[in-house]
């Protein structure tokens, strides 16, 4: 199993970082995962039928517009939010998941944002996770 996490702060268009951490003896990323912090991707060890999937945590930080987020790992996985207008600390929780066949690619992470989307922001406890099923 890995499990990588996102990073904090302001939502843009661009590709994502992930992030992995220290866990116990090893760290969020399992030993069956090749993770590449350069190229910010992460790519299984071995050809199979992987279960994926994204957990986004939102928050409004102020005075939040509404629009769109799409959250995507290559052409495996797309997480969609349509975020309303909102004020204060409204949070926001969305939790996408997917089974796919991969061979042994290098996944990267694209959020795409509407250019409307102001005030709303990823927190810390959002990820990426994936584990072989098959």
């Amino acid at each position: 199993m890995t499990c990588l996490f996102l990073p904090a702060g302001q939502l843009k268009t661009s590709s994502m970082q992930f992030y992995s951490f220290k866990y116990g003896e090893g760290t969020t990323v399992g030993s069956n995962f090749l993770f590449n912090p350069n190229q910010n991707s992460v790519k299984p060890k071995q050809v199979g039928t992987y279960f994926m999937y994204f957990n986004l945590n939102l928050k409004c930080t102020n005075d939040c517009s509404a629009g769109f987020l799409s959250v995507r790992v290559g052409d495996k996985l797309t997480c969609e939010v349509q975020l309303q207008k909102a004020r204060g600390s409204t949070p926001v929780s969305k939790r996408c998941w997917t089974v796919s066949k991969l061979e042994e690619e290098g996944l990267v992470t694209q959020m795409t944002v509407s250019p409307e989307l102001q005030g709303w922001k990823l927190e810390l406890n959002s990820g990426f996770g994936m584990f072989l099923v098959d």
